[in-house]
């Protein structure tokens, strides 16, 4: 409910005050998420390889550059976050001369919010762990729009502990956090779920081709599925910027790849079925 909403925002805002957190990766994930914090109230310090013209947006709402990964670490003894696009990009963030390990303080938090591989992120979580922080995945997914409105939804695996001390800070993004296990589930959660929206978006592809080919109604066709079987979470979401016109996705199809990758080889080493994503993956 709307006042259920309100008394959540006064409750994270009262506690996120004076919070200092940290984001390495400022891409259109981490600068979305930095605004929703920096709204809350909390002292947020960011950082990006590509510098610091990438968030100029941020930095003008309160955010203060660093000048290293490991600098952000030092800075935010509450939590740091990583919202980075790939396996390799985390490992370097977090492992290389001026990384967030080597600045990390005991008792902080590394939260990583990208997608990723999530025996990496178990690697990862154990160096973390070796510097007394501790150490939360919290992919998120939902679409940038709703990022932005604090509406997001996160996957958690983390310790019950763990996550209850950092709900707050999630709360700024997420309307809804969604516990998935322990460390390393949350991530195998998301890949699997951006590997049902992949087939999705390619069915929903043939399947507007064929409407438009056939002379149907393309409104009209979207409001007939919508209350229809073959209704999703995409349909309602992704048809309507096509039928816009739209070229600016909420997601790329590089990431997608990148992530149908990523579950393909969990798949093989589980020994188990890829056929259908397999031919999306090829398609795409």
């Amino acid at each position: 409910s709307s006042q259920l909403q309100i008394r959540l925002h006064i409750y994270t805002s009262a506690t996120m005050a004076g919070m200092r957190v940290g984001i390495v990766g400022m891409g259109r994930l981490g600068s979305a998420v930095a605004g929703n914090l920096l709204r809350g109230g909390a002292r947020v310090t960011v950082y990006d390889l590509a510098g610091p013209s990438v968030c100029t947006g941020i930095r003008d709402a309160g955010a203060t550059w660093a000048r290293s990964a490991r600098e952000v670490a030092e800075q935010s003894p509450d939590a740091v976050i990583t919202a980075l696009p790939r396996p390799e990009h985390v490992t370097a963030a977090m492992e290389a001369d001026n990384g967030i390990l080597e600045g990390l303080q005991a008792g902080s938090t590394w939260i990583e919010h990208s997608t990723t591989d999530f025996e990496n992120t178990l690697r990862i979580k154990e160096k973390v762990e070796g510097r007394g922080a501790h150490a939360m995945e919290a992919p998120l997914t939902g679409g940038m729009t709703v990022l932005k409105q604090g509406k997001m939804v996160t996957l958690v695996g983390a310790d019950a502990e763990v996550l209850e001390r950092n709900r707050p800070l999630l709360a700024m993004s997420c309307q809804r956090i969604v516990p998935c296990g322990p460390f390393g589930h949350a991530t195998i959660v998301k890949l699997l779920s951006n590997m049902l929206c992949a087939v999705n978006d390619v069915a929903m592809g043939e399947a507007m081709v064929l409407a438009k080919k056939s002379g149907v109604d393309m409104k009209l066709m979207f409001d007939a599925i919508r209350v229809s079987s073959g209704n999703s979470f995409c349909w309602e979401t992704e048809v309507p910027l096509v039928l816009r016109g739209s070229y600016e996705p909420d997601f790329a199809a590089e990431l997608m790849v990148k992530d149908m990758d990523l579950g393909i080889a969990l798949g093989k080493k589980a020994w188990s079925a890829n056929g259908v994503h397999g031919t999306c993956h090829a398609s795409v």
